[in-house]
């Protein structure tokens, strides 16, 4: 699934809902056999050193509740020219269950190719990417092997729990939740960076933010409620913030007739 959409129309995703961005600050270490164990519930981000048919190349990791898997990933790339296929931008994210064994991973990504790295640390991972590129035509376009590095940002380490037995869904489509956003006053413009997640749940939408509003204001996480909004048989819409208002969190839930969906922004480091 290619997905074109840049920051600036990410929120135009959000408030189609779905996205979130679930980023737990756990610290680890050593699995005990030597090996890194990666952050659990963290998304690691970097460049692919990629040329010729692509000016550039973005890799997203995102990581298990547990730390031992990879369970997405996420290849963007930049003036991609292939097969007499052509694309100023071009985005493909994908489910999987991609161990991470002492500190490596090596596997297959469905419909992307496969990719090999190593965690050198809980927040850094470096590798190489295979990739095969789905431009409609009759084969993938062959891309090459290509060496790719991740880091998870200091600022996109925030506490904010993830449900129970969610999945992680690629950005786009979703229910229509207008105005998630603004209804609730947050402006993009007025945060150094906003991460955006989606997810799908078999758990209903009002059990899972009553849970979101009895667990953000416990000790551990620190968040104090600034907004919430109900939206009548559906779910609703929280917002919370730590660190003097630095930091905000906006989590939204809501059902439609494939499903229950949860999405969750966070806008970090005010300006």
């Amino acid at each position: 699934m290619n997905l074109r959409c840049g920051l600036g129309n990410r929120f135009l995703v959000a408030t189609a809902l779905f996205a979130a961005a679930a980023i737990v600050a756990v610290s680890c270490g050593g699995d005990g056999k030597g090996g890194m164990v990666p952050q659990p519930n963290g998304t690691l981000t970097g460049p692919i050193e990629i040329s010729g048919k692509a000016s550039s190349g973005t890799i997203t990791l995102t990581v298990s509740e547990d730390g031992k898997s990879l369970t997405f990933v996420t290849i963007a790339l930049k003036d991609l020219k292939c097969d007499g296929f052509s694309a100023g931008s071009s985005s493909t994210g994908v489910a999987v269950t991609l161990p991470v064994d002492d500190g490596n991973l090596n596997g297959s990504l469905p419909s992307l190719g496969k990719m090999s790295g190593h965690f050198s640390s809980p927040t850094e991972a470096s590798g190489k990417v295979d990739l095969k590129w789905d431009t409609g035509g009759a084969a993938p376009c062959e891309l090459g092997e290509w060496k790719w590095s991740a880091t998870l940002a200091a600022n996109d380490v925030v506490d904010v729990p993830v449900y129970a037995g969610v999945k992680e869904a690629a950005l786009g489509g979703g229910f229509p939740v207008a105005g998630m956003s603004e209804v609730a006053g947050i402006s993009e413009g007025d945060y150094e960076k906003v991460v955006l997640k989606n997810y799908t749940s078999d758990a209903k939408a009002k059990d899972i933010m009553d849970w979101y509003r009895s667990e953000m204001t416990k000790s551990k996480y620190g968040w104090t409620e600034t907004f919430w909004k109900e939206t009548s048989g559906l779910g609703a819409l929280g917002v919370w913030s730590k660190d003097g208002g630095k930091n905000v969190a906006l989590v939204v839930a809501a059902t439609d007739s494939s499903g229950n969906h949860l999405a969750i922004m966070e806008a970090l480091n005010k300006k």
